[in-house]
């Protein structure tokens, strides 16, 4: 529910029914904020970008739509000194939203497209993983958990 401004801190779904032709169901997870962790180590430039560049988020359907933009990775608010930082490094994750589904088009300065894109496609890689032999595909490999329902 990243369309949101305050979404929960976690959504789980379930079925209530199923048809006859159903034959069990099959639920994946995926820790997004170790994920994010692993990103920040293994591309850190790929981390910094998703933790500053607002990607759009959407909901439409009949009499409603829902609009918000965010950064993939939200960071927390850090002040040395009173100054405010602005490096990413060693700020703590806060949440990550990530929902493809539910995302708009990009809305970034076009000198940013691009770097948004390739950090885009390492973290979707660190997620779901892919037919590439790569750090970003192992984790995903490692770190998925993935249980079907016996009919």
């Amino acid at each position: 529910l990243a369309y949101y401004e305050s979404p929960p801190g976690m959504q789980l779904l379930h079925c209530a029914s199923m048809g006859r032709t159903v034959s069990g169901g099959e639920s994946t997870l995926i820790d997004g904020m170790a994920a994010a962790h692993r990103l920040r180590e293994l591309r850190p430039a790929s981390f910094e970008t998703l933790a500053r560049c607002p990607a759009t988020f959407v909901k439409q359907r009949d009499g409603a739509s829902m609009t918000y933009r965010r950064p993939h990775v939200r960071l927390s608010k850090k002040e040395i000194g009173g100054l405010k930082t602005t490096t990413t490094g060693d700020r703590e994750i806060n949440a990550v939203y990530w929902s493809p589904p539910f995302e708009g088009p990009v809305c970034l300065p076009p000198e940013k497209v691009d770097q948004y894109y390739e950090a885009y496609a390492d973290f979707e890689c660190l997620l779901n993983g892919g037919d590439v032999d790569c750090e970003l595909c192992q984790y995903a490999r490692e770190y998925t958990w993935e249980r079907k329902l016996r009919p």
